[in-house]
């Protein structure tokens, strides 16, 4: 392992397609390139699609390319299959620098069985044991996996998000551009699996059908055919199919367009590991509507936004009737969204802590 440090070189572990259109996804490509850009060599290693329930065969592969890792390159593992590997963990920590990368913890997914929350949580914790070091989004993550698996405080680094500014800048005086009787153009951004909790906006927004709004729903419906198809059929069911737009996934074109032509975002999930989706929201200046569930109330400055109780459709409702029937109450949260929006790091600042941080776990094993 010595050398590793001088070498700013890094083998980067991830399941599936890096192009995959998710948080934790889009997370790990944008420290990649900003590693690249600060002068690190990363190697990608491309791994099974099946985690975090792979197949015996994928386990094996997995195995194979992540120990032919030269034991000289630190190797950071994404923890959506580094969180049912313990034995390999324990084959490679014995080799060479071994840091996970954890966006939640897997068994706080929503929609497992009992069985599958114990499995995965006894998995996790073994297999984290075994890492040199463990890199997560956010502190609500670092003190969960402190609590809950034990892992002592030294042992991890947060580094959240980086945002992409608006290109062009978003202007103040947009807020102004709503009539009282336009419909507010509510915007939701979020794979389509139980954990993001639009079954619960469905259910807050159906009791609203007597007031102007309209939601676009972009995210991917294939992750959870049957997710997907229930919340079609739920939206059908409230009579609400020419107000609810579900557009599947989109490019960053498409996410941009779709920050600048809505006035606020919301959001119900039942657990956030950080809610990149929410500090994007807020530097396009959009005020949020979410949960206090996970890191969400850490990252959305107080005063941007209005968080309830994850899983309370009438709590959900009544803010939601706040913001579209009272424009002073938008305004008052948009002020406050322009005073912080400059706040959050950017990527380049993300991916230099990232670095820093893999520097420093090597420099302790050495």
């Amino acid at each position: 392992m010595s050398g590793s440090a001088a070498s700013r070189r890094l083998a980067f572990a991830i399941p599936g397609s890096l192009d995959t259109p998710t948080g934790g996804y889009r997370y790990d490509a944008n420290i990649i390139e900003g590693l690249g850009q600060d002068g690190w060599q990363v190697e990608c290693v491309a791994l099974p699609e099946g985690f975090p329930k792979p197949s015996p065969d994928e386990v094996r592969l997995t195995e194979e390319r992540l120990l032919s890792v030269a034991s000289d390159v630190p190797l950071v593992i994404d923890g959506l299959a580094y969180g049912v590997l313990p034995d390999m963990g324990a084959k490679r920590a014995a080799k060479g620098l071994l840091i996970a990368l954890v966006h939640h913890p897997l068994c706080l997914e929503s929609g497992l069985s009992e069985e599958e929350r114990v499995r995965f949580a006894v998995l996790e914790k073994a297999a984290l044991a075994h890492a040199h070091h463990v890199i997560v989004t956010s502190p609500a993550t670092a003190r969960d996996l402190t609590a809950r698996f034990g892992l002592p405080p030294e042992k991890l680094s947060v580094i959240e998000p980086g945002v992409a500014r608006p290109d062009p800048p978003i202007e103040r005086g947009r807020i102004n551009e709503l009539s009282p009787s336009a419909p507010l153009r509510l915007l939701t951004i979020g794979s389509i699996t139980p954990r993001k909790g639009h079954d619960v906006l469905v259910a807050a927004l159906a009791r609203l059908k007597d007031l102007p709004w309209t939601l676009t729903l972009i995210g991917d419906g294939s992750r959870d055919p049957g997710c997907a198809s229930a919340l079609k059929m739920q939206i059908a069911e409230a009579g609400l199919s020419d107000r609810i737009a579900l557009t599947g996934a989109t490019d960053e074109a498409g996410i941009d367009l779709a920050y600048r032509t809505h006035d606020v975002f919301v959001l119900a999930s039942r657990y956030e590991g950080y809610g990149m989706v929410f500090s994007e929201a807020l530097v396009y200046g959009l005020p949020v509507i979410g949960t206090k569930a996970g890191a969400i109330a850490e990252t959305v400055p107080e005063g941007a936004g209005i968080l309830v109780k994850p899983e309370n459709a009438g709590e959900l409702s009544d803010a939601l009737g706040v913001l579209i029937e009272n424009a002073k109450c938008r305004e008052t949260l948009v002020s406050r969204v322009f005073e912080v929006m400059s706040d959050f790091p950017d990527w380049d600042m993300a991916a230099e802590k990232f670095g820093r941080a893999i520097l420093v776990a090597a420099a302790r094993i050495n």
